[in-house]
C-alpha cells in the first residue's frame, strides 16, 4: 500500500549525531524495534506512528513523547501493511488472510475483511476508504466494498505465477496487478475485463501505484528499477534507474511530482516522476529498507529496515535547488573565491570567517534559485 502526502518543504533539520555525517539529510533514529519492521505509517498530524512487525505485533508509537501507546498481536502471521484511516483514532492492519479495521481503545477489531484462501501479499485502499483490493498467493485479486466483510469480486487473472502487488485507481474503475512472472495486468472493475497485459520488468513486480489522475501506472520491481506506464495504451513512458537490488516499497507525493523508493540495497531514492531524474539517494541503513512513507507535512519521510531500525529523513527545498541549479550555484561560489583552501598567512579566525561568508552566500543563492525551480516544475510534462 502506498500512502499519499501533502507536499511542502522546510529548511533541513540539524542533528549533532555523528551519523549525520553519512548523509546530509539524515535526521535521527526514531526507534529500534526488537523484531523486523515490515511496514510503517504516519498519522496526518505527525504525532503518531503505526509499526507492523514480523513477530505479528502491531505497535502504536507516540512520536512526541517517544512512548508506546499500545501493542497488540494483530494477526497470526507477520503484519505486511498498516495504515491510519481518515477517521480519528482508527487504523487498518494487513496480515495472514485478513484486513482488519481497528479503533484505538478497543481490544478487538471493528471489522475483519476476509475471503482469500491463502495469505495476503499486497493491499490497497481507495482514497475515500470505500473500496479495498488485495492480492494473495494465487493468480486472483480480491475486491471488497468497505461495507461488506467478504470479497465481492475475486477474478482469475492471466498471470502465470502468483500476484504479489496490487493497486486500485483513484476513481475505482481500474485495478492493476503485478506478479512473480514479471508481468502487469490492468483490469476494468465493472466488467472484470483485462484492459492491458504489460511485460514490464526482468524480475517480479513488487509495487504498483496509479498516478497523474489515473492516466499512468507506476511499477517497481525486484530488478531495482521502476517504470511509468500509459494506462490508455499500455505502453511504457519513463524508466527510473536507481537501485542495484529489489525495490521493496514506494511512496508517491499527493501532487504526483515525486516518488520515494526503498530498496534491499539499504538505501532510498527520491525521483522526479515526470522526468525520471533521480534527485537524491539517501543512505544510512545497514540492512534492507522494507518501507518508506512521507511525513504529514511533506518535508521529510520515515523508513524502516529488516533489523527493526526506524529512521527519520529530511527533504529540504535545497535538495531540489541543488539538483537542478547546483552547477550555477557552484560557479558563483567559485567566482567569489570564498571556497579556496586556507591561504598562507591566513589566520584561523579569518579562514573561519571566510567559510562562514561562503555558507551565507550559498543559502542566499539557494533562496534566489528556488523560484526558478518552481517555474521549471510548471514547464515539465511527461512526453
Amino acid at each position: 500500500m502506498i500512502k499519499p502526502i501533502y507536499t511542502t518543504v522546510i529548511l533541513l533539520l540539524t542533528t549533532c549525531s555523528i551519523f549525520a555525517q553519512q548523509d546530509a539529510y539524515f535526521v535521527k533514529v526514531v526507534k529500534e524495534c526488537d523484531s523486523r519492521t515490515n511496514c510503517i505509517d504516519i498519522k496526518r498530524d505527525g504525532s503518531q506512528m503505526l509499526i507492523g512487525r514480523e513477530d505479528k505485533i502491531l505497535e502504536l508509537y507516540d512520536l512526541e513523547s517517544k512512548k508506546e501507546i499500545l501493542e497488540i498481536e494483530a494477526h497470526y502471521q507477520p503484519i505486511i501493511d498498516v495504515q491510519f484511516t481518515k477517521e480519528e483514532n482508527a487504523f487498518f492492519s494487513v496480515g495472514d488472510r485478513s484486513i482488519k479495521l481497528w479503533k484505538i481503545g478497543e481490544e478487538k477489531p471493528q471489522k475483519i475483511y476476509t475471503g482469500t484462501h491463502t495469505s495476503i501479499t499486497s493491499c490497497d485502499i481507495s482514497p475515500l476508504e470505500d473500496v479495498i483490493v488485495a492480492s494473495s498467493y494465487n493468480k486472483k485479486y480480491y475486491y471488497w466494498d468497505a461495507n461488506e466483510l467478504k470479497a465481492i469480486k475475486t477474478p482469475e487473472t492471466g498471470h502465470k505465477k502468483n500476484i504479489i502487488s496490487v493497486a486500485i485507481s483513484n476513481n475505482k474503475k481500474m485495478v492493476a496487478t503485478g506478479a512473480l512472472d514479471t508481468s502487469i495486468e490492468i483490469w476494468e472493475v465493472d466488467n472484470t475485463k483485462r484492459k492491458h497485459l504489460m511485460l514490464a520488468h526482468s524480475r517480479p513486480i513488487s509495487c504498483l501505484r496509479f498516478v497523474k489522475n489515473d492516466k499512468y501506472v507506476l511499477s517497481a520491481s525486484h530488478d531495482g528499477n521502476a517504470r511509468l506506464w500509459d494506462v490508455a495504451t499500455g505502453k511504457p513512458k519513463i524508466m527510473y534507474i536507481g537501485h542495484s537490488l529489489p525495490i521493496s516499497s514506494m511512496d508517491v507525493s499527493l501532487d504526483g511530482k515525486y516518488v520515494l523508493m526503498a530498496s534491499f540495497d539499504n538505501s532510498v531514492s527520491l525521483f522526479n516522476i515526470t522526468t525520471g531524474e533521480k534527485i537524491y539517494n539517501y543512505v544510512y541503513h545497514q540492512a534492507p529498507v522494507l518501507d518508506v512513507v512521507w511525513n504529514s507535512q511533506g518535508d521529510g519521510f520515515y523508513t524502516c529496515d529488516k533489523d527493526g531500525v526506524i529512521v527519520e529523513w529530511a527533504v529540504p527545498a535545497k535538495v531540489f535547488v541543488n539538483f537542478y541549479f547546483g552547477k550555477e550555484i557552484e560557479a558563483q561560489m567559485v567566482e567569489k573565491n570564498l571556497l579556496l583552501p586556507r591561504k598562507k598567512g591566513e589566520t584561523k579566525d579569518r579562514y573561519k570567517a571566510r567559510l562562514s561568508r561562503a555558507d551565507r552566500l550559498r543559502i542566499k543563492l539557494e533562496d534566489a534559485y528556488y523560484p526558478k525551480y518552481i517555474e521549471l516544475l510548471k514547464s515539465q510534462a511527461i512526453k
